[in-house]
């Protein structure tokens, strides 16, 4: 038996009120117009849905197909039956036959593509599909990050990128206090940017991973809080240290 399909992943989301103007984004994107496939990049957050949605309702007359992504759409079949009912409430009465034959088991997959890219390739105007919230590879949030299935080479990419954000994390310290702090280091500068980066796993980090923020959803959550506090006042003594290592070698 076919599974329902979820209606809610086919609407486009609603435009909140206020929004920031992007007018310089909204224009880069009006360039794709005519392109095959547009990517549109960046963290989660950023307002990618944002401004799809804004380009759909500033465009009336171009028919857009919208599908949010979930972890059921790894599921091939169910895929593409959502991505047809999207196609379905722009353009009424594609992919019928594409349905047809792509919830039956024993009928290939490709079958019922190669039906729907026909009724697609017999439009008499062209249909944007935007396919929301797709990640090439795993997902950005989770509910028990423990439960997650193990990925090849994750803890060594892990570890890497821990240490490039810690890196990262230096530069606001270098630019809000200059230069001259790596002369001259001082404890409080590189305590307060340690302490400060604490938002990052707080708002972020623990949150994707199904902890909720700060912890909250943790069995002992103000213990958490503590050792990323004392984690995060040492790395603010680390850069301190850095810094002043960088004076003897360089003097």
């Amino acid at each position: 038996m076919t599974e329902p399909l979820l209606a809610g992943k086919l609407h486009v989301p609603s435009r909140r009120s206020p929004v920031v103007a992007r007018s310089r984004l909204a224009e880069r994107l009006g360039r794709a117009d005519g392109a095959r496939l547009t990517l549109v990049s960046a963290p989660p957050g950023f307002g990618k849905s944002t401004l799809l949605a804004e380009r759909a309702a500033a465009n009336p007359n171009r028919r857009t197909a919208w599908l949010s992504l979930d972890a059921g759409d790894n599921d091939l079949g169910a895929f593409w039956r959502h991505v047809i009912a999207a196609l379905q409430a722009a353009a009424p009465g594609i992919g019928v036959e594409a349905q047809a034959l792509i919830e039956p088991a024993e009928h290939p997959i490709r079958t019922g593509i190669t039906a729907l890219l026909n009724d697609l390739v017999d439009l008499p105007t062209d249909v944007d599909l935007v396919l929301d919230d797709y990640l090439r590879r795993g997902r950005f949030a989770h509910q028990r990050i423990g439960a997650a299935t193990p990925i090849a080479g994750e803890r060594v990419v892990g570890w890497v990128a821990h240490y490039a954000i810690g890196v990262a994390f230096a530069v606001p310290l270098l630019v809000i206090w200059g230069p001259g702090w790596v002369a001259s280091p001082t404890i409080g500068p590189a305590l307060v940017v340690g302490l400060v980066t604490i938002l990052a796993p707080w708002l972020i980090m623990q949150p994707a991973m199904g902890a909720g923020i700060a912890a909250a959803r943790t069995p002992h959550p103000w213990a958490a809080r503590l050792r990323n506090v004392v984690t995060h006042a040492v790395y603010g003594v680390g850069l301190y240290l850095s810094a002043a290592a960088v004076g003897v070698i360089w003097p």
